[in-house]
């Protein structure tokens, strides 16, 4: 996993899967999935992170409830 965090545009990009991104849907105003061709989750991309850090912590208990 690696995350990157964009000051200039207050974006955070947190990336699952070292796979090509074949697509991406924005599942909420500012928060983009990327997912692989087999549709898994590759990456989350937060847009304005700072006014939606209570949106990501929801994303994370998402993909924790998935994962188990």
């Amino acid at each position: 996993m690696k995350i990157d965090y964009d000051k200039e545009v207050d974006a955070l990009y947190i990336q699952l899967l070292d796979e090509p991104v074949e697509e991406s849907e924005e599942i909420r105003d500012g928060i983009i999935l990327d997912y692989t061709k087999d549709k898994e989750v590759r990456g989350i991309e937060v847009l304005n992170v700072t006014k939606q850090l209570d949106i990501l912590a929801s994303v994370k208990e998402l993909m924790a409830a998935k994962a188990a």
